[in-house]
């Protein structure tokens, strides 16, 4: 099996027997960004993974992995890294300096949410909920306890589970495996952040409550 999506680009590509700039013609880039994919020098946006896939006549899933898992706890960690930053550094940024774009990733979340799909998200889904809180808090200038790069992290996983054509589409019936791997890992390194932000609402709680 593939390490990770640079590995498994060539892999397929050599297997198609297909040149870097054959591919990159294909897909409308340079040689040398197919190179950079291949040995994990860039990260490639969700559509250009696509592209990638039809170039070297494979499916999507296969660049991460040969079979899609059907536990989250099986889907590797290097693939859930790739999986947030396919959501690109650029997009995450510009939502976190637009007021009006972070409102717009949130209430789509709180759509999606309440829809019936998100309950194949198990207990993620209260995790999801709890990361929409924070941004929310964030946005509204509420809360700015916390480190950039965690909310660069919450911001980029609420934008993958809000597209329904990520990796694994959300129409497939393991579909909501990748948004519960990316809602596990990025839980994981905000920790710290969840509890600060959970004591702030406590207390937040107390300082508002009115007197007997």
């Amino acid at each position: 099996m593939p390490r990770d999506l640079g590995s498994a680009l060539r892999a397929a590509r050599l297997a198609a027997g297909r040149t870097q700039r054959q591919v990159a013609e294909d897909v409308g880039v340079s040689a040398a960004y197919i190179s950079q994919i291949e040995t994990g020098q860039r990260s490639p946006t969700v559509t250009t993974v696509r592209q990638l896939a039809a170039a070297v006549r494979i499916e999507v899933s296969c660049l991460f992995g040969e079979e899609i898992a059907t536990d989250p706890a099986a889907v590797r960690l290097p693939n859930i890294t790739e999986l947030i930053t396919l959501r690109g550094l650029a997009e995450v940024e510009q939502q976190l300096s637009s007021p009006t774009a972070l409102r717009w990733l949130t209430t789509a979340a709180r759509q999606y949410l309440a829809s019936e799909n998100a309950l194949r998200l198990g207990a993620y889904r209260g995790v999801a909920e709890e990361f929409v809180d924070v941004v929310e808090a964030y946005s509204d200038g509420t809360f700015r306890s916390i480190r950039h790069s965690a909310i660069h992290l919450l911001t980029a996983a609420l934008g993958y589970l809000v597209d329904p054509d990520d990796v694994w589409s959300d129409t497939h019936p393991h579909g909501h495996i990748d948004d519960v791997a990316v809602l596990a890992f990025v839980r994981s390194l905000v920790v710290s952040e969840l509890l600060d932000y959970e004591r702030w609402v406590s207390h937040t709680s107390v300082a508002v409550r009115p007197s007997p």
